[in-house]
């Protein structure tokens, strides 16, 4: 059985996404389609271009790392990325580039930051964050994401290192304990 969608059903697909107000869903399934070997081939080198771009930055700028969100939102429950992989559109770039990267916690949801209604983008993700937000999510860790040129695992991990020296998460919010 093909599960191909044709041209006709895609466009309809994100018009309705539009009609209902969901222009991220919308914008992501326009990228979709299906690739032949030629294109998949031209996609692996247009990655590698990137990257090749994103190292020249890195050194013309003489930077060793960049700090980033590490997500839009504290973390959540395992199943809920199934629900959209916008969700760690800021761990994709790095993931893609292949560089090395990693997230360390700084900080956790306090009692008035259990919501998700300061977003300017009204859609069913932002209202599906916002419901997941509010479902307890106070004490829950923020982290930053760390990501440095290729090959320097090493430096990533010691920059890491030294944000959770001084920030000291785990002082003072110690790992649960399971019986």
């Amino acid at each position: 059985m093909n599960a191909e969608l044709t041209p006709f059903m895609k466009k309809l697909i994100v018009w309705l996404l539009k009609l209902f107000g969901e222009n991220r869903l919308s914008e992501a399934c326009s990228w979709t389609s299906p690739l032949s070997a030629a294109d998949y081939l031209r996609n692996c080198d247009s990655i590698l271009k990137l990257r090749q771009r994103m190292v020249s930055l890195f050194e013309e700028h003489n930077i060793s790392a960049i700090l980033s969100p590490s997500f839009c939102h504290p973390a959540v429950a395992h199943h809920f990325f199934n629900r959209s992989t916008l969700n760690g559109i800021y761990n994709i770039l790095w993931n893609v580039l292949n560089l090395p990267s990693g997230i360390v916690p700084v900080t956790v949801v306090k009692e008035d930051e259990q919501h998700y209604k300061n977003s300017s983008v009204k859609d069913k993700l932002s209202n599906m964050l916002d419901e997941r937000m509010r479902d307890n999510t106070k004490g829950m860790p923020i982290g930053v994401q760390v990501a440095t040129l290729p090959f320097t695992d090493e430096l990533c991990l010691n920059v890491m290192k030294q944000i959770e020296e001084e920030v000291n998460f785990y002082k003072e919010h110690p790992l649960p304990i399971r019986a």
